[in-house]
């Protein structure tokens, strides 16, 4: 028999926080220390939506929505339509997980098309994490299949000079090291015999 999850009541400035206990949550009340904490520092949490708790709340939801729900998905069309063998691909896994990747990724539309960002209209922690599955999405070929809104966002995150910084620092890191520079989902099924997953 399970045991009945707790629950926790944090009142705030202008609202109450009623939840139940989970990751998302614990990563909140740490949030809500950092940012007393720091407070006296300037633009030390500018990632994290601290303008409201309900904004806090969205940008925590959409930063596990980005790593959990977005990618997951993913994870099995990359696997079965990228990483296995040409003898265990699994087209039908891959349109299956790309029909759910992009069923979940819709439910962001109607917030997109009124807001430039998923938080407090501006760029959080959360638009990292969506945005990171937006571009696995880009390298499996699944952007040409955004909806409106989300494609426009996503044109809006690619267009940041952070976006084009990092991607820059990437490359030059890749080549630093020696390794290739294409990203690993655009390489395709490895030959026969060998097995990338072993």
């Amino acid at each position: 028999m399970s045991s009945p999850a707790r629950s926790w009541r944090c009142e705030g400035p202008s609202e109450p926080l009623v939840g139940r206990i989970s990751a998302c949550l614990v990563q909140l009340a740490l949030d809500l220390l950092h940012a007393e904490a720091f407070d006296h520092v300037a633009d030390a949490h500018v990632l994290i939506a601290f303008e409201s708790h309900a904004a806090l709340l969205a940008d925590l939801n959409f930063l596990h929505f980005g790593e959990a729900t977005l990618t997951f998905p993913q994870t099995l069309v990359l696997r079965y339509g990228r990483f296995e063998t040409a003898d265990r691909l699994q087209p039908q896994v891959v349109e299956d997980y790309s029909k759910w990747f992009l069923a979940r990724l819709r439910t962001l539309e109607p917030l997109l098309a009124d807001a430039p960002f998923l938080c407090a209209s501006r760029f959080t922690a959360a638009d990292i994490s969506v945005g990171y599955a937006l571009l696995l999405a880009q390298h499996l070929g699944l952007h040409a299949r955004f909806t409106p809104a989300v494609a426009a966002y996503w044109q809006r995150l690619q267009a940041r000079a952070a976006f084009v910084k990092a991607l820059a620092a990437q490359e030059r890191a890749a080549l630093a090291q020696g390794v290739p520079i294409t990203p690993s989902p655009d390489l395709g099924p490895p030959q026969s015999g060998s097995n990338p997953t072993a």
